[in-house]
């Protein structure tokens, strides 16, 4: 869901969907994650070429900004859906004055919550 890297025994062990561009990135630039992570034994990858409905009401929707291959996913709710949106932003404030491609797309959608990987608690939005 987030950039590339971190506990390798999990994507090893479960489907892990990845943008294209996202698993380029991991396999091609310096410095952007740990290589050995990336193509380690037993790893593989769904990859993703924009949105992906996984279930009916759960989707994967391309959130660039912090990388540009990041994700996101939608929880449809039968009202205004629940984001998780992973490093789309560090702090909140960035969804009340977004300026890139994902914090955009996460305001587009108008959801009930969203959920950062930084943050303790799901985000509100004070007005749309």
């Amino acid at each position: 869901m987030a950039s590339l890297g971190g506990p390798i025994e999990r994507c090893a062990q479960a489907r892990c969907d990845v943008q294209r561009q996202e698993l380029e990135d991991a396999r091609t630039e310096d410095d952007y994650t740990i290589r050995e992570w990336v193509d380690a034994p037993g790893v593989s990858y769904e990859v993703v070429d924009g949105e992906l409905e996984l279930l009916p009401g759960l989707r994967l929707v391309p959130a660039p900004g912090h990388t540009r291959g990041l994700q996101m996913v939608v929880v449809e709710t039968g009202g205004r859906p629940v984001v998780v949106g992973g490093d789309v932003a560090v702090r909140f404030g960035e969804l009340d004055e977004p300026r890139t491609e994902g914090q955009l797309r996460v305001r587009a959608l108008e959801p009930e919550l969203v959920w950062l990987a930084h943050e303790h608690e799901p985000w509100r939005p004070r007005t749309m």
